[in-house]
């Protein structure tokens, strides 16, 4: 049954092509080819409408034209654009903790650049004169075969994101915008109603590509402004890293092909679909559902392609509560259900319980936010017995009017337990196997040798999201920023994949991330790569200690080098940072750093110098003991080598400057007449005589601090690895940066 108005007089499918709003019957007339002109997202969303029983939200389908316009009738000022973004990009350090904990850090600053070009060019009143389109592609050319790393590539996909965000849309597309989601409104009856602004590009969720997640989503978006907004925004996601570099890998996957084969038409043709300068976009805007529980619904199983009996009525089904980006997006292990049916009709359910421990839901300021779940409703089935099956005959509904395809679904069910198919599309890896191997089922792609298996040691266990092995350098990564780290072969671990991963996970030999179910893009885009994938390990600081051994050696020996006990501390959590490892793992065994000497004990600088720095700072407690807190600021305390001074320290502390004269022994009464008696010079400049101690200190932990680095860093290198020893070093050379900006 369709969901959407039907047009009030019949048009041509020539004049529904010339739209830059669609709805699903205009698409319906269209035909296939209509998928080229708004997408699969829009296509598939377009053909569930009309399936009987089947319950869609309504949509408006952006037509990829009105991205051309923006593309065609608009112009940037270049030197604007690469002044701005030269300045700015040069700022970021890409491997601060921070930054690489954000995970909408790079949305954020794109859109910050793309502020600051429009603001800049309005400044300057000069009148851009080159056309959006012919700027973009001076940018991307060569993108496709660029020997460039990852940064110089993220740096290029920056400036022609901010470039789009930098130009106001033509006012026939932000009026075109407006009314598609005023129509959704009229429809639903609601004048603000939510909704979804997701791509839905040429080739996204179409038969052979799935395209998961490359372009941005924007959910709970409410408002015209809002909406004109967050298309604007998915016409710069249009040309993100991971889509860019998504069409540079099918190209030079296209080029390998074609040489193997001789076939020099392969290449060609991957050169003509997959050409970056040819980046086409078209947006579904979609009325959002509320949702208590959702999920991911497939017609088979996912990790086989299994489709149960003859009647191929087999559906897996990946659920959790609130909105589905937690599921897709791997942000939780969802509940796994698999439904299928007996001779006689009869439903049979196999439940296993996920990790269901946050959900996603709608932010009244508009957007979405995330929400723990109440640990006995996490204890729960999300989805009960009954709903299950209704799941499941929707599904195969689906499948049965794609003409028996595999079908992967998107559903959810509101607060009036209303089932509503949100999104379907072709399922991408066992459609194809099939189609060529019809009564094949492929279990696994590459073994384990039986010998190594039976002694190898099991390190994390999970879910088998894509069958097969890989073998390769364990590689952490804390966010996609870190995907320069990754090299060809590696195993690529996180806590989550995202579709900003998927230019490493392109040349990674396996995937491991922490949460996950058997649709979250990991286990998507693993399936379709064709790589071995564990998810739902629900380990994280195991897959965190996975790094290389002889990584995590070589930084134990460095800490046992160091010959400041004070420095090894900050120096674990920095190692840990820099070279990717586990900070426990790190500072087990380490409880006593120091490095004997000849004699036993720890070497130290000259004993003569220690004594006079002890001195120092003893005068200055004697004289001012109520600033006993400015000392411990400025490290005072940690400096204080020799046992008399420590022991004068300590009771000074514990009692006092009243008190402490009576606890003293008759060499620190001495001392303490000698700092406050009638010979002792005034004490009327204490911040003075503070700051010249703090000078001497500062002077102190810096040389300390490059003696002991430099010399653990003698000590541990040199074994013959030069190639380790100079990866080793650089990775340090940020963390001594830091420390003697911080001495």
């Amino acid at each position: 049954m369709a969901k959407t108005a039907a047009t009030k007089k019949e048009e041509s499918p020539e004049a529904i092509r010339k739209k830059l709003v669609l709805t699903g019957a205009d698409i319906v007339a269209i035909g296939e080819e209509a998928e080229l002109l708004v997408g699969g997202k829009n296509y598939n969303t377009a053909l569930i409408s009309q399936i009987e029983g089947i319950q869609a939200p309504y949509f408006r389908a952006i037509s990829s034209l009105a991205f051309h316009r923006v593309l065609d009738e608009t112009k940037v000022t270049g030197r604007i654009v690469r002044a701005v973004v030269d300045r700015e990009y040069g700022r970021i350090d890409w491997n601060d903790p921070e930054i690489n904990q954000d995970p909408d850090f790079l949305q954020k600053f794109v859109r910050q650049l793309g502020k600051q070009i429009h603001d800049a060019a309005a400044a300057e009143g000069d009148q851009s004169h080159t056309k959006l389109r012919t700027f973009i592609n001076t940018i991307v050319e060569g993108f496709a075969t660029s020997p460039e790393g990852i940064d110089q590539l993220r740096k290029r996909s920056v400036m022609v994101q901010a470039a789009i965000l930098s130009v106001d849309l033509p006012q026939d597309v932000d009026e075109a915008v407006r009314g598609a989601y005023l129509s959704i409104c009229n429809e639903n009856g609601d004048d603000m109603t939510p909704v979804a602004v997701r791509s839905s590009a040429a080739g996204e969720d179409s038969r052979k590509k799935a395209f998961a997640g490359l372009q941005d989503t924007y959910l709970n978006m409410v408002g015209p402004a809002k909406v004109v907004e967050a298309y604007h925004w998915d016409c710069a996601s249009a040309y993100n890293l991971r889509s860019m570099t998504y069409r540079r890998e099918a190209i030079l996957d296209a080029i390998a092909r074609a040489e193997e084969t001789g076939d020099e038409a392969i290449a060609i043709n991957a050169k003509q679909e997959w050409a970056i300068e040819n980046t086409s976009l078209s947006v579904c805007m979609m009325q959002m559902i509320n949702p208590v529980i959702s999920g991911t619904a497939f017609s088979a199983d996912t990790s086989t392609g299994c489709r149960g009996t003859a009647r191929k009525d087999l559906v897996s089904i990946d659920t959790s509560y609130g909105l589905g980006e937690a599921v897709v997006g791997g942000k939780v292990t969802p509940d796994k259900l698999y439904v299928f049916q007996r001779d006689d009709g009869s439903e049979v359910v196999i439940r296993q319980m996920g990790c269901k421990d946050m959900k996603i839901v709608y932010d009244e300021r508009g957007g979405t936010r995330e929400v723990a779940v109440p640990e006995l409703e996490a204890l729960r089935w999300a989805l009960s017995l009954s709903q299950a099956e209704r799941v499941a005959k929707g599904v195969r509904a689906v499948s049965k009017a794609y003409g028996g395809m595999i079908m992967d679904t998107e559903f959810c069910i509101d607060a009036n337990d209303k089932l509503w198919f949100v999104q379907a599309r072709p399922e991408t890896r066992w459609n194809e196997e099939l189609e060529l191997h019809p009564t094949t089922i492929f279990m696994r792609r590459r073994e384990v040798d039986a010998k190594a298996a039976a002694n190898a040691e099991v390190l994390v266990e999970g879910n088998g999201a894509s069958r097969g092995a890989g073998h390769g350098t364990v590689r952490f990564l804390r966010s996609a920023l870190e995907l320069n780290k990754v090299a060809k072969g590696d195993v690529l671990a996180a806590e989550r994949t995202d579709p900003d991963m998927v230019p490493g996970m392109r040349v990674a030999s396996a995937i491991m991330a922490d949460v996950g179910g058997d649709t979250s893009h990991a286990a998507i885009t693993s399936r379709e790569l064709g790589i071995a994938a564990v998810i739902g390990i629900q380990r994280l600081d195991v897959l965190r200690a996975l790094a290389p051994r002889e990584t995590v050696e070589w930084a134990k020996n460095f800490l046992r080098h160091v010959e400041v006990p004070e420095l090894v501390s900050p120096y674990v959590s920095r190692l840990a940072t820099h070279l990717q490892l586990s900070e426990a793992e790190l500072r087990q065994g380490l409880a006593d750093s120091r490095r004997p000497g000849p004699d036993g004990q720890t070497t130290r600088p000259s004993r003569a110098r220690q004594n006079m720095r002890d001195r120092q700072i003893m005068m200055y407690a004697v004289r001012y003991p109520d600033r006993l807190d400015d000392l411990r600021d400025l490290g005072a305390d940690l400096a204080l080598q020799s046992d008399i001074a420590r022991q004068l320290w300590d009771k000074i502390e514990e009692w006092g400057s009243d008190e402490a004269p009576y606890h003293l022994d008759q060499r620190e009464k001495n001392f303490w007449s000698f700092c406050r008696g009638a010979e002792a010079a005034p004490r009327d400049d204490g911040d003075r005589e503070l700051a010249a101690l703090r000078h001497d200190l500062d002077a102190y932990y810096a040389a300390t601090q490059r003696q002991s680095v430099t010399a653990a860093l003698r000590q541990n290198t040199g074994t013959g690895d030069f190639a380790a020893d100079l990866e080793y070093l650089r990775a340090l050379q940020e963390t001594l940066e830091q420390g003697h900006e911080q001495s």
